[in-house]
């Protein structure tokens, strides 16, 4: 198992390094032939909503692989009408964060990015370094102050589960986090918990609102949908979650810290101005940068992607 060395507080949401901000220029190389990763010609945002980066228009059918991974669910292969952004991990024109819907590419930060094989039909996934701890970074966007929207992705966890707990590694390991220090609105985080359970956090005036799956299977791919708005819902392979119980995160034999997956209600990610962070989360980052702990090192992420409407997952 590998040890991860950040352990975190997730009452704010978690001890990170020094911030880093998430520019477009901050790309690393990948070990793939990836021209054009200075980002220096990314496209503006106000360059139009659908238009690609090679200014052709985005293709607004919805295309579907029909091929089925593992975990069930048929791959997308590209954005639709009410796509924002869509990362594949496999179009490395500019950068392996290089948004097929043409407008939010991001940067790999920290280290190297790893590709692999993702779901079945869904080409290349992303994977991630443990150390120096590696992440993908998504500039802010007023695009993505959603008050109702959507994102989905395809994950696999190949580390085993349950986890120990009290235990040297985080009680919770980042997948993908739109988050700050403090209770803005909006704030946004999705981990996976030691039992395996896919959790997610959405922060609101009115209070958090927590939903989890259950757990995944190791080394599978699983599709995870999440629903903002009225109400919020998380899918894992299809399936909403309908828990109500309490999952108990012991940082340590004095340091124990609850989701409680029945903590429903309304809201989106509107309010918030950080960036996206994939592959680890940004709980405790000053507001409006990224410096992320509790990395995603064991295991994949691919088919990423953020919408304008609620989605039937």
């Amino acid at each position: 198992m590998r040890v991860l060395t950040h352990v975190v507080l997730l009452s704010g949401c978690s001890f990170g390094s020094s911030a880093i901000p998430a520019p477009d220029a901050m790309d690393s190389r990948v070990p793939v032939d990836a021209p054009g990763d200075s980002r220096s010609d990314a496209p503006s945002l106000d360059s139009g909503r659908d238009t690609r980066s090679d200014g052709a228009p985005v293709d607004t059918s919805v295309r579907v692989d029909t091929s089925v991974p593992d975990g069930g669910v048929l791959c997308p292969t590209g954005p639709d009408g009410d796509t924002i952004a869509y990362y594949d991990f496999t179009d490395t024109s500019l950068g392996l964060l290089t948004d097929t819907a043409g407008l939010h590419h991001g940067a790999v930060v920290g280290g190297v990015a790893l590709v692999t094989a993702g779901p079945t039909g869904c080409g290349n996934a992303i994977a991630f370094a443990r150390s120096p701890l590696t992440f993908g970074a998504v500039p802010n966007s007023p695009d993505f102050s959603l008050s109702s929207g959507s994102i989905d992705f395809f994950l696999r966890y190949d580390a085993p589960l349950p986890r120990p707990m009290p235990t040297r590694e985080p009680a919770t390991v980042g997948v993908l986090s739109r988050d700050a220090n403090g209770v803005t609105p909006g704030h946004m985080t999705i981990w996976i918990a030691p039992d395996g359970s896919v959790v997610l956090r959405v922060q609101r005036s009115s209070g958090n609102i927590i939903r989890c799956t259950e757990p995944v299977t190791t080394g599978t791919w699983h599709h995870v949908g999440v629903n903002f708005g009225s109400p919020v819902e998380v899918y894992l392979d299809g399936a909403v979650s309908t828990r109500t119980d309490v999952l108990r995160l012991n940082l340590g034999p004095m340091t124990p810290f609850d989701f409680d997956c029945g903590l429903t209600g309304s809201g989106g990610i509107d309010g918030n101005t950080n960036p996206f962070t994939v592959g680890a989360q940004d709980g405790l980052s000053p507001e409006g940068l990224a410096a992320p702990s509790q990395p995603f090192a064991n295991g994949a992420i691919d088919q990423l992607r953020i919408s304008r409407e609620r989605r039937s997952f």
